[in-house]
């Protein structure tokens, strides 16, 4: 019944309602970093503004890929009979999933790249990649749910499918690092810092916040390699 309500409408008022429920979704998401930085503002955040920068930013993004999925239902229903919008989009949704893939390959085989060539951009800028693809997987799944074609169903789906396996591999291998570093660590009590970390190359440390020392314990340090953002560690 509410889909074929929402399908009566006047393309006109289709096209307010999607725009105002997205406009709402960026508004509850400011709404939502703007307490968190209330919340954080201090020594610590004034220390490290980039890395809580980069908190807010993914914080963001994930308010609001969550608060903008009724107005994200109602445009895949109002598009649901335009056959070449599911076509492209299959296409569109394998091919950016594709890079989530060129990303998994960055983090884990750790390529050498010539500075400012494609390659070490992708080395460099992988984590965000990685970061991102929750929220794409999430997508692909509600887009692909509002799919009347099959094929293009079930490309949607594989697009999914990869950005979970993306997402998942890394996270695995970055639980399993901090265990191991933990384990050689004892006397440390590991904290895992949401954010990105440049350093010169090797699992190195670095003064960090409040007399802490931070090791970089992802993937993608590896000894004699150009600059590189990942994942850190806190250890206090």
């Amino acid at each position: 019944m509410l889909a074929q309500g929402l399908s009566a409408l006047r393309p006109l008022n289709k096209a307010v309602l999607v725009v105002a429920g997205y406009l709402l979704a960026i508004l509850a998401a400011c709404l939502v970093v703007s307490i968190h930085y209330v919340a954080t503002d201090g020594p610590d955040r004034q220390a490290s503004s980039g890395m809580y920068s980069f908190a807010d930013g993914l914080l963001f993004l994930a308010v609001f890929g969550l608060a903008s999925i009724p107005a994200s239902c109602a445009a895949l229903c109002f598009l649901r009979q335009v056959q070449r919008f599911w076509s492209a989009l299959s296409f569109v949704a394998l091919s950016i999933a594709s890079t989530g893939l060129v990303a998994l390959y960055a983090c884990f085989v750790r390529p050498s790249a010539i500075a400012d060539s494609v390659l070490y951009l992708v080395v460099t800028l992988w984590p965000i990649r990685v970061l991102i693809a929750p929220l794409l997987a999430a997508a692909f799944l509600i887009s692909g749910l509002f799919s009347p074609s099959r094929s293009a169903r079930i490309a949607i789906f594989v697009a999914a499918a990869l950005e979970t396996l993306v997402f998942a591999s890394v996270a695995i291998h970055f639980v399993l690092t901090n265990r191991v570093l933990a384990s050689l660590l004892p006397q440390w009590r590991v904290s895992v810092s949401i954010g990105m970390a440049m350093l010169t190359g090797g699992v190195g440390e670095f003064p960090g916040l409040t007399g802490s020392v931070a090791f970089a314990a992802g993937p993608g340090f590896v000894p004699g390699s150009p600059p590189t953002a990942g994942w850190a560690c806190l250890l206090r």
